[in-house]
């Protein structure tokens, strides 16, 4: 057993219809080869450092006016959106508040047991539990 950790996340933010007419030719500047260097601070009295966040930038598409950010996690490290909205020439003071956190994928399931019901084992010596012989004899 161990703990569930984020894959993957999807964001997605409405733009102005100023703002998305141009972010489509900046688009490609995102999924170049290169690296993609911003400046991430990390906390108070401590200097920003130079992080490059190509890596985590998995797909960045515009669909009419919604931008959709795809970005990959790992070792819990990733683009941060507002840094992605920067590089594409946006205020990211003027949208960080839309944003919208859609799908995220994690490395494991995470399941609970639903409300109301009882899982029906078998025991290991063959035997049935409690919960099957009360089936049992309802339906007899």
């Amino acid at each position: 057993r161990g703990k569930p950790h984020a894959r993957r996340a999807t964001y997605e933010v409405e733009l102005d219809p100023s703002a998305a007419a141009g972010v489509g030719p900046r688009l490609g500047r995102l999924s170049a080869a290169g690296p993609l260097v911003v400046q991430r601070d990390h906390g108070p009295k401590k200097p920003a450092r130079p992080i490059d966040i190509q890596p985590y930038l998995d797909h960045v598409e515009l669909e009419g006016r919604t931008l959709r950010l795809h970005l990959r996690i790992e070792n819990q490290r990733s683009a941060r959106p507002v840094e992605v909205l920067t590089e594409l020439g946006l205020a990211a003071e003027a949208y960080q508040h839309r944003l919208l956190r859609g799908e995220v994928q994690w490395d494991m399931e995470i399941t609970g047991p639903s409300v109301g019901t009882v899982p029906h084992e078998r025991k290991p010596s063959g035997k049935k539990d409690h919960h099957e012989e009360d089936d049992a004899q309802g339906e007899a």
